[in-house]
């Protein structure tokens, strides 16, 4: 009942104003969605940062940052933090292989805990948007931006990775996943310019573990 009382309070937040970016980090730090990559990167000298923590049967708490070196290109952290155990460093990378267009798929190739330090995890992604001409609503707001996200992972994401997000109105992503393991739902709440609430089920409908955070986002 907590839990559902939190995701009503963070969804009240909807009324601030926000603008609506790619590039969001995912609960596990690299940019995606809830745990699924997607196939952006964030451009050279853009940056992102947040804090997201995970009530599962473990509870675990990731500070993370990512930033775009340029070249397609960006290289994150996430400090991990599994109460009653020691934190661990881990580092992650992307390259957008090709970026999406009206046209073509954007696809990107990355690897997460690069130095093995829990589960060494190499994937590749595509993302593309989707029935642009098509007028869909909910809850009397415009759904817009509806996006597909497909791909191949090992190690921590092992397996075939689906996941799909959509924006409502101007102010909220909706998100929903397989990560290969558990099917994830979630929202983020766009509030100031950059500053995003995040909040998501993982292994929906299984477990129920679920995660709240927040994020900076800074593009140039």
């Amino acid at each position: 009942m907590r839990i559902t009382f939190t995701l009503l309070a963070i969804v009240a937040m909807a009324a601030a104003a926000g603008s609506i970016v790619w590039a969001a980090p995912s609960f596990m730090g690299y940019t995606g969605l809830l745990a699924v990559p997607d196939a952006d990167v964030l451009g050279s000298g853009s940056f992102n940062a947040g804090y997201f923590s995970i009530q599962a049967g473990e509870d675990i708490t990731n500070f993370v940052g990512n930033y775009g070196i340029g070249g397609n290109v960006e290289i994150g952290i996430n400090r991990m933090r599994v109460k009653g155990e020691q934190s661990e460093t881990l580092l992650n990378a992307k390259y957008a292989v090709r970026t999406e267009t009206d046209k073509k798929v954007g696809l990107a190739a990355g690897i997460t805990d690069a130095t093995g330090e829990i589960e060494r995890t190499i994937y590749v992604v595509g993302s593309k948007v989707i029935g642009k001409s098509e007028k869909m609503s909910m809850f009397d707001k415009e759904i817009t931006n509806l996006r597909l996200h497909f791909g191949l992972g090992s190690g921590g994401l092992d397996g075939v990775l689906v996941g799909a997000s959509a924006i409502l109105g101007n102010k909220l992503a909706l998100l929903a996943e397989y990560d290969g393991d558990n099917f994830n739902v979630g929202a983020r709440l766009y509030l100031l310019e950059g500053l995003r609430a995040h909040a998501g089920f993982f292994d929906a409908g299984g477990d129920n573990d679920f995660g709240l955070g927040v994020s900076f986002t800074k593009n140039y």
